[in-house]
C-alpha cells in the first residue's frame, strides 16, 4: 500500500485518556499523527488543556502535525477539523481521546481504506463493534455492512466526506423535514436529528453525518471483532454515558484480527440491522431508566 494515511486524534481536557490512546498508537506503525487539542471553555479547563498540548508536543515516535485551539470549538468544530485534514489528505483515520485502539486497529483501517476506495456506496470504515461476537459465529467475513455511522474510531476518504457536505449542513430539509427518518439505522435517529436541529443538548456533528449518509443511502463497514474499546463511560465527556457502559465493549479483540476476509457484497446486512435495532432499543431503555 502506497497511500499515506494519517491517524487523527481529537483531544480536549482528558490528558490521562490521551496518553493511553497515543501509547496504543505508538505500537501500530502509523504513517503520521495529527492531533487537535480544543481550547478551554473556562479557567478551570486551562491546566488539563495545557497538559494535553504538552503530551502531544512530546510525541517523538512519528511525524506529527499539531493543531491547538485558542477558543473552545466544542463538538461542532470537530467536523471543521475533519474537513481541514481531508483537504490535505485523500483519506484519514480518526479517533477521539476516549476511543482506545486495539492492536491491529490502524493496519486494518489502512487496508480497508485501500480495498474499498472505489466502492461508491461505502462512506466509512468503523473500528468499534457494538454487537457481541456470538452473533458472528457462522459469519465468514471480517466486516459487516450497516446503515449506522459509528464515530468511535473510524476512517473515510476525501471524496466521500465531500459527497455529504451540503446535506450535512442542511439535515433539517431531509426526510420530509426529519419527520420520516427511517429506522434502518436505529429508532433513535429521528429524535436525535430533530433534537440536533432544535439545539437540544450538544450539537453533535456525528448525528449530522449519520443523517446525511443515510439520506444518500451510504453504508458503513464495521469489523466483526471490535478493534476499539470505548474508555469514556465515566462521565468525563460532554455526554454523560455512564449508564451505557453495561451494554458496550462486549466485543473487543485484544489481539487484533489474524486474517482479513473481505466483504465484497456491501449491501446492507438485514440480519445485522435487526440485531443492531435491538441494541439501540436496549440503549434507549437503559437511558430512560436513569432519568
Amino acid at each position: 500500500m502506497d497511500m499515506h494515511v494519517p491517524c487523527v486524534v481529537f483531544a480536549f481536557n482528558r490528558p490521562e485518556k490521551l496518553v493511553r490512546v497515543l501509547t496504543a498508537l505508538q505500537q501500530q506503525n502509523i504513517d503520521s499523527l495529527v492531533v487537535f487539542v480544543d481550547g478551554p471553555r473556562h479557567d478551570a479547563d486551562v491546566p488539563s488543556v495545557r497538559l494535553c498540548k504538552a503530551i502531544a508536543e512530546h510525541v517523538d515516535w512519528t511525524n506529527t502535525e499539531l493543531h491547538f485551539g485558542e477558543q473552545n470549538q466544542g463538538l461542532p468544530g470537530l467536523a471543521d477539523n475533519i474537513t481541514l485534514v481531508l483537504n490535505e489528505y485523500p483519506s484519514a483515520v480518526f479517533l477521539e481521546d476516549d476511543c482506545l485502539p486495539m492492536p491491529g486497529f490502524y493496519s486494518f483501517m489502512h487496508q480497508a481504506l485501500a480495498h474499498y476506495k472505489s466502492f461508491k456506496e461505502v462512506f466509512s470504515i468503523g473500528g468499534y463493534q457494538p454487537i457481541s461476537q456470538a452473533f458472528f459465529e457462522n459469519y465468514q467475513y471480517s466486516l459487516v455492512s450497516c446503515a449506522r455511522f459509528m464515530c468511535w474510531g473510524w476512517a473515510t476518504w476525501k471524496h466521500q466526506w465531500e459527497s455529504i457536505a451540503s446535506y450535512r449542513s442542511s439535515i433539517s430539509e431531509l426526510f420530509d423535514g426529519l419527520r420520516n427518518v427511517p429506522d434502518v439505522a436505529g429508532s433513535d435517529m429521528g429524535n436525535a436529528a430533530r433534537g440536533c436541529v432544535r439545539g437540544e443538548g450538544p450539537k453533535t456533528w456525528a448525528v449530522q453525518v449519520a443523517v446525511a449518509a443515510l439520506w444518500l443511502r451510504k453504508v458503513h463497514l464495521l469489523p466483526t471483532r471490535g478493534l476499539v474499546r470505548n474508555i469514556g463511560f465515566d462521565g468525563s465527556g460532554v455526554h454523560d454515558t455512564r449508564y451505557y457502559a453495561r451494554l458496550n465493549n462486549q466485543n473487543v479483540s485484544e489481539k487484533g484480527l489474524e486474517k482479513i476476509v473481505w466483504l465484497e457484497n456491501v449491501e446492507l446486512n438485514e440480519e445485522y440491522i435487526g440485531r443492531f435495532k435491538e441494541y439501540i432499543k436496549a440503549m434507549f431503555e437503559e437511558s430512560s431508566a436513569h432519568r
